[in-house]
């Protein structure tokens, strides 16, 4: 017996198992003690991210004046690089570094490289849309122009741009994109006019938005969408109350579609039968 006891404590005891509360509670502290450890690193690096420094344009190597952030990994341009390279990209947020630091500016003005320095200038910036083919000519010898003024409205605020505007080299013909072509192109227009525009994608995100917090309104969407024009360097509101023209105006009902529409019947709400495409129904009390 003396010897199977020796043998018996020999052999480490097993420690309690600890319970899933205390082993998340350890967990816990040693993640936030890896937290406060990485805080001053963290800290200095979001500090030092301010500093302009001297960087040079990705395109042509020249003093940088333009960084977008959209464009990474080359983010920095020059003034003229800026201007061909966003022409196309008129929805970037881009910042100037002309004043040492970063300064948001819109997409209406460009830096320009005079004697006495650099100094902001206004341009017209065009609308992006799906390529808009309305002429009889052959080839496709046309130029397009800054026609109509437009305001669209994005996830990221508002943009003040103008429609596209075709004109065909050959038989001096003018067109601009209609409401087909500006649906193709992700918009929905606000006004039959179509002078006011809102993405596709604001409407989905503000659907899904009530839909997980029915409780979000639209002046709050709205302050949300004024808080991203301004911090964009864009200072003008987004129109509240077109905001809620579209929302709760244009609801398509069964009605509008074929009896045998297959789009329709994937998309009803069976309880309502309205198809809530981008929006809330019209009568909802806590817009």
């Amino acid at each position: 017996m003396e010897r199977l006891s020796n043998i018996l404590m020999s052999y480490p005891s097993a420690e309690p198992q600890k319970s899933s509360a205390s082993s998340w509670s350890f967990r816990q502290q040693k993640a936030s003690e890896r937290w406060k450890e990485a805080r001053p690193y963290h800290l200095k690096s979001l500090i030092a991210k301010e500093a302009v420094g001297h960087p040079l344009c990705c395109l042509c190597h020249e003093p940088a004046v333009i960084r977008c952030r959209e464009c990474l990994p080359e983010e920095w341009f020059c003034g003229d690089c800026d201007v061909l390279h966003h022409k196309k990209q008129p929805l970037h947020n881009r910042e100037c570094i002309i004043h040492g630091f970063f300064q948001a500016i819109p997409p209406t003005s460009h830096i320009i490289k005079g004697q006495d320095g650099y100094c902001i200038h206004e341009q017209a910036c065009i609308l992006p849309t799906v390529k808009v083919l309305d002429c009889s000519c052959d080839g496709t010898n046309f130029t397009i122009l800054p026609g109509k003024p437009v305001i669209l409205i994005t996830i990221n605020g508002r943009f003040d741009l103008h429609q596209p505007l075709y004109v065909c080299q050959s038989c001096q013909h003018q067109w601009s994109p209609d409401v087909k072509e500006l649906m193709r192109s992700g918009y929905w227009p606000a006004s039959v006019t179509s002078s006011t525009l809102y993405t596709l994608d604001l409407l989905s995100s503000f659907q899904e938005l009530k839909v997980i917090s029915p409780g979000f309104s639209r002046q709050a969407f709205a302050k949300l969408l004024e808080h991203r024009t301004k911090i964009g360097g864009r200072m003008k509101a987004a129109q509240r109350t077109v905001l809620k023209e579209v929302v709760t105006k244009t609801v398509l009902k069964e009605k509008d579609f074929p009896s045998n529409c297959a789009v329709f019947s994937m998309l009803t709400d069976l309880p309502h039968q309205n198809l809530y495409a981008f929006y809330v129904v019209e009568n909802e009390t806590c817009l």
